[in-house]
């Protein structure tokens, strides 16, 4: 059984669902995601669809020891994982991320690699980052990306709170792009938006990029990111590492380029991590 089924039609669009149903949910990992990256560069396609049939299981983020060794391995792993989605993102062909069930954590991050994203108008579809309920951060990308695709001043809220959005508020905040009726209608926008987009990529790719809403040095951003740290000390004498670790990545990542910020995250990911370990 694998992880993911894959599904080339005659016009050359791949179709990647990710935990078919009727096979027992999985994680991918990076060695499979590697196996998917290099099957998508090495074959001749005009465009991928993703869906995810099953929610990927939630994982207990356990560690056996608190050593630097045990630290790089954790951080390597991460960088492994981001580095695939990092392949999607630039893989020359358009990528859209097609939405039919509830779509969070790691699962949303990788819809976040893709182009494009369109979800069907089902209430029940619950779309965001939230990682902080269980006292840790995105990271597989989810902060980086996020406040490239809509902001500081939108993304934070969102990141430190741990919000899902159903379908039709995700759009309106630009969690995704497009709504869809039903999955068949699903299936032919993400089709149509492949066909009208041939040379798609990220919005931090194109030359002259901008941030939206501003970079930590923008006045309205500054003020923000200013009155944070006692917000969060007001609500939790200790303060609470997880909103903290969101805050310095998404400030520290919006200065630099999208490897950089990546790198960031598993950092500041690996450091709560252990010391969550630790009590």
């Amino acid at each position: 059984m694998s992880a993911y089924r894959y599904e080339r039609d005659g016009e050359g669009i791949v179709t990647v669902t990710i935990n078919p149903a009727g096979q027992p949910a999985s994680i991918m990992d990076e060695g499979t995601a590697g196996e998917l990256l290099d099957r998508l560069e090495r074959d001749t396609i005009s465009g991928v669809i993703i869906t995810i049939d099953q929610a990927s299981p939630a994982t207990a983020c356990t560690v056996s020891e608190n050593s630097l060794s045990a630290r790089q391995q954790v951080f390597n792993r991460l960088s492994a994982y981001k580095s695939m989605l990092r392949r999607l993102e630039t893989l020359g062909k358009p990528v859209v991320a097609a939405i039919n069930g509830p779509t969070q954590g790691r699962d949303y991050e990788l819809c976040l690699a893709a182009h494009h994203r369109i979800a069907v108008n089902d209430l029940a579809i619950a779309i965001g980052l939230p990682d902080v309920a269980a006292g840790l951060i995105p990271c597989n990308g989810g902060v980086a990306r996020l406040v490239r695709l809509i902001g500081l001043e939108k993304g934070l809220p969102l990141l430190m709170a741990g919000t899902k959005l159903a379908p039709e508020k995700a759009k309106e905040t630009g969690l995704i792009d497009q709504l869809a009726a039903s999955s068949g209608e699903l299936q032919s926008m993400a089709r149509d938006w492949i066909a009208a987009n041939p040379a798609a990529g990220q919005p931090w790719d194109q030359k002259g990029y901008k941030m939206p809403g501003g970079t930590p040095s923008s006045p309205n951003i500054a003020q923000q990111i200013f009155v944070a740290p006692a917000i969060l000390r007001k609500k939790c004498a200790d303060g609470q590492p997880a909103q903290e670790s969101i805050l310095a990545v998404a400030v520290e990542g919006a200065q630099v380029d999208l490897e950089s910020a990546l790198r960031i995250e598993s950092r500041y990911f690996t450091d709560l991590l252990f010391r969550t370990a630790a009590g």
